[in-house]
């Protein structure tokens, strides 16, 4: 007999959390899991992503903006540290956002960073640098939250 009454308490209990797991999913179908979602809009998934990344309001207005002023006849190069998550997500972001312009990416580390960019063609190209920081002055250059710098190619003299 105390098997019996155990049996049942066991099966009177597994009955009543799938009875509240069935009401909690009932009542959120029903009513939606209002004020849990990212705001509606175009770019809105693409926001969420960076403004947690760029510290920016408006993230893809912003990127897209300064891309376009830049001269589309000339290539982008974004410069990143490699193994870094966060600015290939912000590269490919930036590519997709600024399509059909072409941006190529070049991973370099930060002690390298210098020599690299002193053998680029700064009159032919416009360079985003991601996550470096103690960059030299660059004309024209615009900072975009606290890790990215977007540089137009240099005027010629």
């Amino acid at each position: 007999m105390n098997s019996r009454v155990l049996l049942f308490a066991g099966r009177c209990t597994w009955a009543l959390v799938m009875v509240a797991f069935a009401a909690i999913g009932v009542r959120e179908v029903s009513i939606g899991a209002v004020g849990k979602f990212i705001p509606a809009g175009p770019s809105a998934s693409t926001d969420a992503y960076l403004k947690t990344l760029l510290g920016i309001q408006q993230p893809s207005r912003i990127c897209t903006e300064l891309i376009n002023r830049l001269d589309a006849a000339k290539p982008i190069i974004f410069l990143c540290p490699p193994r870094d998550a966060e600015s290939d997500f912000v590269y490919y972001t930036m590519a997709y956002l600024t399509w059909p312009r072409q941006i190529r990416k070049v991973t370099v580390e930060p002690d390298g960073l210098t020599n690299l960019v002193s053998t680029i063609d700064r009159a032919r190209t416009a360079l985003i640098f991601s996550k470096f920081h103690d960059l030299p002055e660059f004309a024209g250059s615009q900072r975009v939250g606290p890790n990215l710098l977007v540089v137009p190619a240099a005027t010629p003299k």
